[in-house]
């Protein structure tokens, strides 16, 4: 049997890929389905270049071509993944994930319009993937938004197909080469010789997609005469509102970005309350809960297995690192859906963040991570890289996954690859924040191994899993240190690890930097302990000044009885505190979690303000409700750093007023930090960054280029980072979250001070001292 005009089913391609069926056929294109003959019951969609007409033969390989290099450069859950592209005998191919299900013209067609809050998610999936795209450096412009180039999978997610007229924005170009769009869907300046379309113009397509699903009918190509009351009189006034408002003719009438069509769609879906969708939740608990608990993470290396890449790679390929085709770096490319507040975007001095919205990238469950690691136990790495490439798109805040599949591409560009141990707690009770290190990670050696590495030596981060145990870091410490390939440790996460292992790593003369432990007594820890952030004391003092300003003259403080740091920080605030004029009327503390004892203490004593000496957002939130609970409605201010979403999604309105300090802010002038965020945006999305991540991208940072400055063993390695800082030595680092050095205190970093009003963090002044 032959597909008319194509391939002929049954022909395997690249040796590999066996066409089984049509999906479907266009003017220039015919998609089919293939099995992957390597991996059984895998398929693919295989879309094949057709052009009837010999003399637009070479305009449609442009485009066609420019569609291949415009997906692969991208990663996103509502985009189809690339996996190959090539030519065989007269055949131009672009290999794609099949992407099963109907179109949205085909699930309107026969189940009638949408229900308001189905309307409402897809909405918001659709507004996402428009800003990740417009996101882009150059921005990508869709320009054919339809009902007929989405798909509504199984699960009723969606993806956006049919690339073939999106292009890159050029603010030089005053219009577009092209006029072509679809007629109801296309804006009016697509059509004019005068304008080049931009964001705004895909905003229209997305009101006039949204206008099909609500009423069933083809929005009319009369611009400005559209309204949705007549076909749909159940439809909330504010629904009919932003759709209307993103068709205006005029493109300054509609939204500016799709980042203000998302905070719109968050503040009325924030106000549903609809049926549960396939799920089984409602929409907003659906996007709360847009991920679920992790499996347990095994405590040793998870390092990919020792493999030699594939015999033959497809065409164009190089297992060389100075030699990697483009379309390699670009796979490793991660980017991201907004799931949650896109409204840190644009802010200046407010972090707006829902508490429905709660992120918890440390809580991933990401069944084709579970399947990657398998493949990478059996040594297949090329098999692992597909597996990953789908689990860094689904999955974006999945760190652990991007660290991998960064690592398999490592190993299959580099025979020879540096290895560097990285000791988190990736479970445990520090796994909400000690995951947070993973992105920080994550970025940095992205933007290593995408710049060739070290003499062609891409890196590769062996993770080994503390589990928040202090017997089991012995344990992993002593693994580590005994493997001679190692040549320094990332990590440990806490202080109180830090310290106990500090005289093992001594002993050994081996050095390790831990990113975010800041107990003082770390720089006394021996000349193998090194720590990339400050003390808490400016941050603390700053807290203690700001309250006595504030009129505040009696405190309590709350200690974790197991936690060196919080005690070290409960005493110096102590000190400030009353050397300002304030008197501590109670001193108390608690114990995982179990917050009654001192309730009972700060209910008698009823100070004005209490510390909260703890650095962990989800602890202090169920501190703060359970005082509140209580019947205190004492100031609550802690050390804790600003930022982050689980303090408001778990603390609600019982943290309101609160008063951190914090060391990083997003919206810093610093050049690094705002290319920080970029780089982060694009890798990871909406997820917020903090100083967790941006701390341990500056840590990973300094290893690398200690690499890169001649550090070849142990004692250089470990020369390399004590002479940052020193007299007659280095300058002292300056990055993402400021000036500071790893084997002495400098205390140089600006201190931000945050309060929590409204449901949002704001930014309260700098502390240059």
């Amino acid at each position: 049997m032959t597909a008319p005009e194509g391939i002929r089913l049954g022909t395997v391609l690249q040796g590999r890929f066996r066409v089984l069926d049509v999906l479907g056929r266009g003017g220039f294109g015919a998609v089919y389905r293939c099995e992957d003959l390597r991996l059984p019951g895998k398929h693919w969609a295989l879309k094949e270049l057709v052009c009837p007409e010999p003399a637009l033969i070479d305009e449609a390989r442009r485009n066609f071509e420019r569609e291949a290099h415009m997906l692969s450069a991208l990663r996103h859950r509502s985009l189809p993944v690339i996996v190959d592209y090539f030519s065989e005998g007269e055949s131009t191919c672009l290999l794609m994930e099949e992407v099963e299900g109907r179109t949205l013209a085909q699930v309107i067609e026969e189940e009638g319009p949408a229900s308001e809050g189905e309307a409402l998610r897809w909405a918001l999936e659709l507004t996402r993937v428009l800003d990740y795209l417009h996101s882009q450096d150059p921005p990508v412009i869709f320009r054919d938004l339809k009902p007929e180039n989405v798909m509504v999978a199984d699960d009723r997610h969606l993806k956006l197909i049919d690339f073939g007229l999106a292009r890159h924005f050029d603010p030089e170009k005053r219009r577009d080469t092209e006029a072509i769009g679809s007629v109801g869907y296309a804006p009016p300046e697509i059509w004019e010789d005068a304008a080049q379309t931009d964001a705004r113009s895909d905003i229209y397509s997305l009101g006039a997609t949204l206008y099909f699903v609500l009423t069933g009918r083809p929005p009319s190509p009369v611009y400005g005469t559209h309204s949705l009351a007549p076909y749909r009189p159940d439809l909330s006034t504010e629904l009919e509102t932003l759709v209307l408002r993103c068709m205006d003719p005029e493109p300054t009438g509609r939204y500016g970005s799709a980042v203000e069509v998302i905070r719109e769609l968050l503040l009325q879906i924030s106000r549903t309350d609809d049926e549960p969708g396939p799920s089984g939740l409602s929409l907003r608990e659906e996007v709360r809960q847009e991920v679920v608990r992790r499996p347990q993470v095994s405590s040793g290396p998870v390092r990919v297995a020792e493999a030699e890449a594939p015999d033959s790679l497809p065409p164009g390929r190089s297992q060389r690192a100075v030699a990697l085709p483009t379309w390699i770096p670009a796979l490793m490319t991660l980017v991201t859906l907004l799931f949650v507040l896109g409204a840190f975007l644009g802010l200046r001095a407010v972090w707006q963040v829902s508490p429905m919205l709660e992120e918890e990238p440390h809580a991933i469950h990401n069944p084709d991570k579970e399947q990657a690691r398998r493949l990478l136990a059996q040594g297949d790495l090329r098999a692992a890289a597909s597996f990953l490439d789908l689990a860094v798109t689904r999955y974006p805040a999945d760190a652990e996954a991007r660290i991998l599949l960064s690592n398999t591409y490592a190993l299959m560009a580099s025979s020879d690859p540096i290895r560097i141990p990285a000791l988190m707690s990736l479970t445990g009770f520090d796994a909400h924040e000690g995951y947070r290190l993973l992105h920080g990670i994550a970025a940095a050696q992205d933007e290593f191994n995408k710049a060739g590495g070290l003499d062609g030596r891409h890196v590769v981060f062996d993770l080994y899993d503390d589990g928040s145990d202090t017997v089991k870091i012995l344990e992993l410490s002593e693994q580590i240190f005994k493997n001679p390939e190692y040549l320094v440790v990332l990590g440990p996460f806490s202080s109180q690890r830090s310290l106990a292992i500090a005289p093992l790593f001594n002993a050994a003369r081996m050095a390790f930097l831990a990113p975010v432990a800041s107990d003082p007594r770390l720089w006394e820890a021996g000349h193998y302990v090194f720590t990339a952030s400050d003390s808490n004391f400016p941050r603390v003092r700053s807290l203690a000044h700001r309250l006595v300003a504030s009129g505040y003259r009696t405190a309590g403080i709350v200690v974790d009885r197991d936690s060196i740091l919080s005690s070290s920080v409960a005493g110096y605030f102590r000190d400030q505190f009353e050397g300002l004029g304030g008197q501590v009327v109670c001193d108390t503390t608690f114990a995982e979690a179990d917050f009654s004892q001192a309730l009972a203490e700060l209910r008698e004593a009823n100070p004005d303000t209490v510390l909260f000496s703890d650095y962990r957002g989800a602890v202090l939130a169920q501190f703060a409700k359970e005082l509140r609970k209580a019947g205190l409605q004492a100031q609550i201010a802690s050390q804790t750093a600003p930022f982050t979403r689980d303090l408001l999604a778990v603390g609600g309105s019982a943290v309101e007023g609160l008063l951190l300090s914090g060391y990083y802010y997003f919206d810093s002038p610093r050049p690094e930090t705002q290319e920080y965020v970029r780089r982060f945006r694009q890798l990871f999305g909406s997820l917020s960054t903090s100083h967790l991540d941006a701390t341990a991208y500056d840590a990973t940072r300094i290893l690398l280029q200690a690499l890169a400055n001649g550090a070849r063993d142990r004692q250089s390695m470990r020369d390399y980072l004590a002479s940052l800082g020193t007299e007659g030595g280095r300058p002292p680092y300056s990055g993402v979250t400021g000036t500071f050095a790893l084997a002495r205190r400098l205390d140089q970093r600006e201190v931000y001070l945050v309060e929590v009003r409204g449901g949002t963090y704001r930014l309260l002044e700098k502390d240059f001292r």
